[in-house]
């Protein structure tokens, strides 16, 4: 989908803006973006519905890199073409680039005090929690869709629960689904 394919009552974003708007998801979503993302994207700009986060998100979770990463160039490409892309990507790193460097100044400096490592057990409680909120605003946008969700629900007992292995899992599962939404496609168009 172009700038063009966008529905006009939707806010178009300019290069400045795709790059204020990802390094703002950078910068506050620090150590986990997808949620942060999500509520910029979709809540807060409203430049996706929740379906076609979900969409993108499928997609760059099926590209190699950052699924991140893939999304800001999928979106920036999406809006500028190759300019929006950079924009995405750019406002994506500089933050945590800089972020990383004075991190790593300071815990050098007083990683013996013994608040830091507390600290630090509690950003990843908060982070592991915006990550369930995210996957439960994922799932309530699929009201109805119980084939899909069945297919979710059977990655998370074979991998999470089983403890089977990822890529044997998704060997089977994912070419099911996959003929699932085909078959879906093809009835909807008869």
């Amino acid at each position: 989908m172009s700038a063009a394919d966008v529905p006009q009552d939707r806010p178009h974003p300019s290069v400045k803006e795709l790059f204020l708007g990802f390094f703002g998801i950078s910068v506050v979503g620090f150590g986990g973006v997808i949620p942060w993302a999500r509520w910029m994207l979709v809540e807060r700009r409203r430049w996706l519905t929740p379906i076609e986060f979900n969409e993108i998100m499928a997609l760059a979770q099926t590209l190699p890199g950052g699924n991140i990463l893939n999304m800001a160039v999928i979106l920036g490409h999406r809006y500028h073409g190759f300019a929006g892309a950079l924009a995405g990507v750019l406002g994506l790193i500089l933050g945590p680039f800089g972020i990383v460097i004075l991190m790593a100044m300071f815990f050098e400096r007083f990683q013996d005090l013994p608040g830091i490592q507390g600290a630090l057990h509690g950003i990843s409680a908060a982070a592991i929690g915006l990550i369930v909120a995210l996957a439960v605003k994922m799932i309530l946008t699929l009201k109805g869709e119980w084939i899909g969700l069945g297919f979710a629900a059977a990655a998370f007992v074979c991998v999470g629960v089983l403890r089977l292995p990822l890529l044997p899992t998704l060997g089977v599962l994912a070419p099911l689904s996959v003929a699932y939404a085909w078959f879906r496609l093809v009835r909807a168009a008869l």
